[in-house]
């Protein structure tokens, strides 16, 4: 299923204001979901120390467990509360490592820790058991066989699978073909999830469709499908994505996107919170590109007039 993305979520008040968005937006649940992401840096998750962005953008400490509150009673969506767990509204650490990609050891107890303190976030309705979040890996040296036990370990924590940032430097370094075959390693070794390919990485510079479209197509085009999606970031925002995602849509029917750096106050304005009206922008542009598509395409059906 693909996934709009919302990147930098930190409180449940910001949690709930973007579901109410969603809903009166009527946000198409049944053609994509809401990904709230939770960021976890080495200052803000290992150090315990606030980002220069705000405590509303990167949540500090022991304020990690309530930066989200996934039971279903919150949202008042009439649907199967089973069905949100099944993915309508999914959490997701992103994890930003930092210096501490130079230290196996570390990275290992920094990301225990995020999981750990990410446990309150989400249970089923009728037991305790904690749900695994999404796990996103930004600027994280997945392209090296050297972090594979790592990965493997990720992988075995997280819920969906994992995110795999394919940042700028690596659409640099490596021909879209390289990807796919190291792809097909991890593919190998039984790690699904989604390849993101993110131009930005929260700066708000704008994506260049023309850029990514050999990377996405690389993915989309080989045999890989089944256990890798695509997602796009890089710039997105509620004033380019009916511009920006429909034709990429047309193309690759699985693409998911997410924005982070156009939706939030700078350098601690506000606390880094979201800019309620990017927010809003963002979330009804989103759903009038999904309902737009689904108009175009609808899924059809086999009628079965047999006795």
């Amino acid at each position: 299923m693909n996934y709009v993305g919302i990147s930098g979520v930190a409180t449940v008040a910001q949690q709930q204001r973007i579901v109410e968005i969603a809903r009166s937006a009527e946000f198409p649940f049944v053609e994509a979901s809401l990904l709230l992401g939770v960021k976890a840096t080495e200052t803000t998750q290992w150090q315990d120390q606030p980002n220069k962005n705000g405590r509303l953008w990167y949540p500090v400490g022991e304020d990690f467990r309530h930066s989200l509150d996934l039971e279903a009673n919150l949202y008042g969506i009439e649907i199967d509360p089973d069905l949100i767990y099944a993915g309508q509204i999914r959490p997701n650490i992103q994890f930003y490592f930092g210096d501490l990609i130079k230290n196996h050891h570390r990275v290992t107890s920094f990301t225990l820790r995020a999981l750990e303190r990410a446990k309150n976030w989400k249970r089923y309705a009728h037991s305790q058991e904690a749900v695994p979040p999404m796990v996103q890996l930004d600027m994280f040296p997945w392209m090296d066989a050297e972090w594979d036990s790592h990965l493997r370990g990720m992988y075995e924590k997280s819920n969906y699978g994992l995110i795999l940032q394919c940042h700028a430097d690596y659409m640099k370094e490596f021909h879209p073909y390289q990807i796919v075959r190291r792809l097909r390693i991890l593919k190998g070794m039984g790690i699904t999830g989604t390849v993101l390919f993110d131009s930005s990485h929260g700066r708000g510079i704008e994506l260049n469709p023309e850029a990514l479209r050999p990377f996405v197509g690389a993915v989309t085009d080989s045999e890989l499908g089944n256990n890798f999606t695509v997602g796009i970031a890089g710039g997105l925002s509620g004033d380019n994505v009916e511009e920006i995602i429909p034709p990429l849509l047309e193309e690759f029917d699985e693409l998911s996107w997410d924005a982070e750096g156009s939706l939030h106050y700078k350098n601690g304005e506000n606390d880094g919170d979201f800019i309620q009206l990017e927010l809003e922008k963002y979330i009804r542009a989103s759903a009038a590109v999904l309902k737009e598509y689904a108009a175009k395409h609808p899924i059809s059906t086999v009628r079965d007039d047999r006795p």
